[in-house]
């Protein structure tokens, strides 16, 4: 009987381990999904030669274009688009809009792309098949996965538009603004330190 009740106990907790791990990753996955959505839109706004092209066959009513504007139009044609791909998508056009800004090396952050698709994969597997029951393999960091892929696309962006927006002023300062919001001095002092 001992030893049914350790191995329920165990199989409780690789359960709930898994399902933890299965929520973890849904939800770091729509966070970077949104990240990349309006990132995706602010290249297009600034750069809307390449987005136009991949909505190039969409068409409209001469009614809806007197009405509404070429301009006015195809902004909302490219959100709706954006909106509607797969985060390796939005990923991988927002890659290729960069350009050789794409190809920057930044030391903390980094892009896989077949990691990404295979974390892509295993959320659509919870979301829309077995949901938190199916057992995922190698998300136990799909988070920093999710916030490395989504602060290098924040920096190529910064690139790509001249920005000069840096690792340290994306992140090391608000972690030193979080840390102030918290009293935690030591916490500022040391992320000032690095």
């Amino acid at each position: 009987m001992a030893t049914y009740r350790e191995q329920a106990d165990a199989s409780a907790v690789a359960g709930t381990q898994s399902a933890i791990a299965a929520a973890c990753l849904v939800f770091s996955h729509s966070l970077a999904d949104v990240a990349l959505e309006e990132l995706c839109s602010l290249l297009a706004d600034f750069n809307p030669g390449y987005w136009t092209k991949i909505i190039s066959k969409r068409s409209f009513t001469l009614g809806k274009i007197a009405e509404r504007g070429v301009d006015e139009l195809t902004k909302e044609s490219v959100r709706q688009k954006i909106k509607s791909m797969s985060l390796p998508t939005k990923m991988k056009h927002l890659l290729k809009n960069a350009g050789s800004h794409a190809n920057v090396d930044y030391p903390s952050f980094t892009y896989e792309r077949s990691r990404l698709a295979k974390l892509d994969a295993s959320r659509h597997a919870v979301v829309h098949d077995e949901g938190v029951t199916l057992r995922v393999d190698d998300t136990k960091d799909s988070q920093e996965f999710f916030f490395n892929t989504t602060v290098y696309a924040a920096l190529v962006v910064s690139s790509t538009l001249g920005l000069g927006v840096t690792y340290p002023q994306l992140y090391v300062r608000w972690l030193e603004h979080l840390a102030e919001q918290a009293g935690l001095p030591g916490v500022v002092n040391t992320l000032r330190s690095q």
